[in-house]
């Protein structure tokens, strides 16, 4: 699968910056996701679980608290307010719920 440039950034640190082949974010309007060549885009985020097909097949999953993912020719941007890493989907849930107590 063709892969592309990916950040997850927020304010403090980059959470990832690397080659990634897919990643899902959780939109106003709905989860969308964005694979290589993708049509420019800057969307909206709410809190959710965002999750990353790294370059040879790991995934990796972020809860974050919203923010806007931008797409364009050189890759992908998502910034965020704040980001917690986990190791499962289930666990980026659970951190979720956390990051909503604390806002």
């Amino acid at each position: 699968m063709a892969a592309f440039r990916l950040a997850i950034l927020s304010p403090d640190r980059s959470w990832f910056e690397g080659s990634a082949e897919a990643v899902v974010a959780p939109g106003q309007e709905g989860e969308f996701g964005v694979l290589a060549h993708h049509v420019p885009l800057l969307a909206g985020l709410k809190a959710g679980v965002v999750t990353v097909r790294a370059s040879g097949g790991q995934s990796l999953y972020f809860a974050v608290d919203g923010g806007v993912l931008g797409v364009d020719r050189n890759g992908a941007r998502l910034l965020t307010g704040r980001a917690v890493p986990c190791a499962t989907p289930e666990a980026a849930r659970s951190a979720l719920l956390d990051l909503k107590r604390n806002a």
